[in-house]
């Protein structure tokens, strides 16, 4: 009962996430990310909710694994590398990128380090380590979680581009032109 309650709640936090940002993305005129501001109802809505979709994960996977849905051997070794180490590396790029602007503030446009190979690495490095907790936990319904937080890093860059743009102007415009998105080869002058 626990686990689908717990389910539920980062089911309707990722949910109303994904909603809010595919009419951000679909409509134009509405932006919910990045947000406007720090003090804007988008930001606290974002972070609120993305918060309680983590708590979500992470009890999910406690309970989980407490109920015995380990992956059998190599599976979970493997699983449990590829968590820390994606989750890891985001978490380091997160902060060379700087906490405001992984925060959808326009601070600094980072191009150099992991930002000179991909314009998204911290969603890269994070869907690595989804994958991993995947593999680590034999669980549907964390499946179904982990799917969606993926889905949304993978839309979220669609939506910053425009910003990134508004914000940074040429010199984001000839990031774009050299850096892939996610993967892909880099493509210099």
């Amino acid at each position: 009962m626990a686990t689908l309650i717990v389910f539920g709640i980062g089911a309707a936090a990722i949910g109303t996430l994904f909603a809010l940002t595919i009419v951000g993305l679909v409509g134009r005129r509405f932006r919910f990310w990045p947000p406007p501001g720090r003090a804007s109802w988008q930001y606290r809505v974002f972070w609120g909710l993305f918060r309680v979709f983590f708590v979500a994960v992470i009890a999910l996977s406690v309970l989980e694994v407490r109920a015995g849905a380990w992956a059998s051997g190599v599976l979970s070794i493997g699983g449990w590398c590829l968590v820390f180490f994606g989750f890891g590396l985001a978490t380091w790029m997160t902060k060379s990128l700087g906490w405001g602007n992984a925060h959808g503030e326009a601070v600094e446009l980072q191009t150099a380090g992991w930002f000179a190979y991909s314009r998204n690495p911290v969603y890269v490095a994070s869907i690595v380590g989804m994958v991993g907790l995947s593999l680590a936990i034999e669980s549907r319904l964390l499946h179904i979680l982990l799917a969606a937080w993926g889905l949304l890093y993978v839309v979220a860059p669609f939506l910053e581009e425009d910003w990134l743009a508004e914000q940074y102007g040429d010199a984001y415009r000839n990031y774009l032109q050299r850096v892939p998105r996610f993967l892909g080869r880099r493509h210099d002058a």
